[in-house]
């Protein structure tokens, strides 16, 4: 038996490939550049999934954002498929690539009522979710070593009907101690928070971590999750009240002043959409320059954790929708200039 398949006990259930190239399990180097892939989830084949990971790897870039979605997993209550994750999985560790792992989202029986109409409500019981997590702690024991707690949860697209910081601070609590309880060496991560401004519907970064703190979730994080999109500016210099560079010293202000100032951010997403004409959309050269602006600045930060890059594929090149615009490759895998541009930059300090 391979060692993934006796990692989560389903030889049978999978095609095993070559043993990975180099450790895929661990922690992931926090001066490292990964990024995250739209394509492996959206509409792939058995064909472009391991097309997307062989793509990957040999850019040279080290590790791979993967969404372990508790929808795809418990559809019903008790009945679990663990097929989509498996797939995932198996294909980044068989590439030899780290993961950083997004235990997301709840399926519609778990989720708080007044959710149940949006697409990603907020679970009903903290307890739920946090069970979930660790039964995905458990079955990827030995090689997902890096959890990051949820997706966004300070806006109302991803936590419905409005988002709730200490309904997810007990998310994060409870998580925290579920998966350190099977994986004492693996790091949590809270969520990456989307970048916006307070109001009724979502809370900026700042006040969320400040609520996070509020809430008692001091202790049950081992670094900080962001989402510090930028564009069309760039984060080295955009400093108004809604830019991100601004919510990355409202968040550290907050991990300061509760003696966390020393913890990492971890950058989950960061990205712009090659979409010239649509809003936040810009062309190619200016995608290249907006990345390597954002990377060189994050890694000036004295706590800077992983980079990853969203995204690594287009998953539909010149549509107007700019969230099928975010990838380093084109749709039909051919490079934009930010792939070399992020190339040069996996290995630089």
């Amino acid at each position: 038996m391979t060692a993934f398949a006796a990692a989560i006990g389903m030889a049978a259930a999978l095609t095993i490939a070559a043993a990975p190239t180099a450790s895929a399990a661990g922690g992931i180097n926090a001066r490292s550049l990964g990024v995250t892939a739209v394509t492996l989830t959206t509409n792939p084949t058995s064909q472009s999934m391991a097309r997307d990971f062989a793509q990957i790897k040999a850019s040279g870039i080290p590790s791979v954002r993967l969404p372990i979605q508790w929808p795809d997993i418990e559809r019903t209550q008790g009945n679990f498929d663990w097929t989509i994750p498996d797939q995932l999985v198996q294909g980044a560790y068989y590439s030899g690539l780290k993961i950083l792992g997004v235990a997301t989202y709840t399926p519609s029986w778990a989720a708080i009522p007044a959710g149940r109409s949006y697409i990603h409500p907020a679970p009903n019981d903290p307890a739920q979710y946090a069970n979930f997590v660790k039964q995905a702690a458990q079955r990827y024991k030995g090689i997902v070593d890096n959890w990051e707690i949820w997706n966004e949860p300070n806006i109302q697209g991803s936590f419905a009907p409005k988002p709730d910081v200490a309904r997810y601070t007990q998310m994060l609590k409870l998580s925290y101690q579920a998966v350190k309880s099977v994986n004492p060496v693996a790091t949590v991560i809270s969520a990456g928070a989307a970048p916006t401004l307070d109001s009724g519907v979502e809370i900026s970064p700042g006040t969320f971590m400040k609520g996070i703190y509020a809430n008692g979730g001091k202790g049950f994080f081992d670094a900080v999750g962001l989402h510090p999109y930028s564009t069309p500016d760039n984060l080295s210099t955009a400093s108004y009240p809604w830019s991100s560079k601004t919510h990355i010293q409202n968040v550290q202000a907050s991990m300061n002043q509760n003696g966390d100032g020393g913890k990492l951010f971890w950058t989950t997403e960061y990205g712009a959409p090659t979409a010239p004409g649509q809003q936040y959309g810009v062309t190619e050269a200016q995608q290249a320059s907006l990345l390597a602006d954002g990377v060189k600045y994050l890694r000036s930060l004295p706590n800077c954790g992983p980079i990853f890059i969203f995204d690594f594929r287009d998953t539909n090149t010149g549509s107007t929708n700019v969230e099928q615009n975010f990838g380093l490759l084109r749709t039909n895998y051919s490079p934009k200039p930010a792939m070399t541009t992020m190339r040069n930059m996996i290995n630089q300090q």
